[in-house]
């Protein structure tokens, strides 16, 4: 029998994580899969979905982006140019040719990124999405699991049949499961996410390479993290990593992005 988060609260937040439960209810019930194989199937079902698209767009536009980097860039050399002239004849400040030139060039910008679909507002919107999802991917599988939050409305027992959920060793999907296995593989597919990123980053800045540094230290801080939370989520979480771990390989293998239509590496 299903047991679904409250929705007697005006929260969107409560809402949102009780449709996400009726999900992987819907889920769980039409497969007839275990618990712990519901929650691997679901984020391969979420993400195949909703982040994958966006991951393939994202390529495509960014290498738009790319191509048009030299235009952009010739383009900052001839209107300085240009203004530079126009701002002499007219006797302007250098301030006002300064002003009148960054507003110009951005409004060119602007429109030719336009014109060929790839804003930088698009290209980076991956990331909108997937942390969104994951966080109450996470709210939901924690609620489940009856370790509510105080500002949210989650039951103090779980869902039936997470207590017996699991696989041989370890059952319950709502004790700690401590350190071990998965929170270690947790935190090395983080950091490997990260590293795979870095590998093909060209010409990185600095500010970067100061945020790369934050994520390898956010993957190690995953390890501990993993230890202290129900079984589901290290099942959850492993799921997710594991999955952006292939979507990243994939989407860096020369014949992938021959046939997907991206630019080479």
């Amino acid at each position: 029998m299903r047991r679904l988060l409250s929705l007697t609260s005006t929260e969107g937040v409560n809402v949102l994580l009780a449709a996400n439960e009726s999900l992987l209810h819907t889920l769980h019930e039409t497969t007839h899969l275990p618990w712990w194989a519901t929650l691997v199937a679901s984020t391969v079902l979420l993400r195949s979905t909703l982040t994958l698209p966006i991951a393939i767009r994202q390529q495509r536009m960014l290498g738009r982006w790319v191509t048009l980097r030299p235009v952009v860039q010739s383009w900052g050399e001839t209107l300085k140019q240009t203004m530079a002239k126009s701002s002499r004849s007219q006797g302007a400040s250098y301030e006002s040719y300064n002003t009148q030139l960054q507003k110009e060039y951005r409004q060119r910008v602007k429109q030719l990124y336009e014109d060929h679909q790839c804003s930088p507002v698009k290209v980076f919107l991956l990331p909108w999405v997937q942390i969104p999802l994951f966080v109450c991917m996470s709210l939901t599988i924690r609620g489940m699991a009856a370790w509510p939050l105080p500002w949210l409305s989650n039951p103090n027992l779980p869902v039936e049949g997470f207590t017996s959920g699991g696989w041989d060793g370890f059952m319950d999907l709502t004790a700690v499961y401590g350190m071990g296995v998965l929170p270690i593989a947790i935190g090395l597919t983080n950091l490997a996410n990260v590293e795979l990123n870095a590998l093909f980053a060209k010409n990185p800045t600095t500010r970067q390479q100061v945020l790369r540094n934050i994520y390898r230290m956010i993957s190690m801080a995953m390890i501990p993290i993993s230890a202290g939370v129900p079984m589901a989520l290290n099942v959850y979480w492993l799921s997710s990593s594991s999955f952006s771990v292939a979507q990243n390989l994939a989407l860096k293998n020369p014949w992938v992005r021959a046939r997907l239509g991206l630019i080479k590496l």
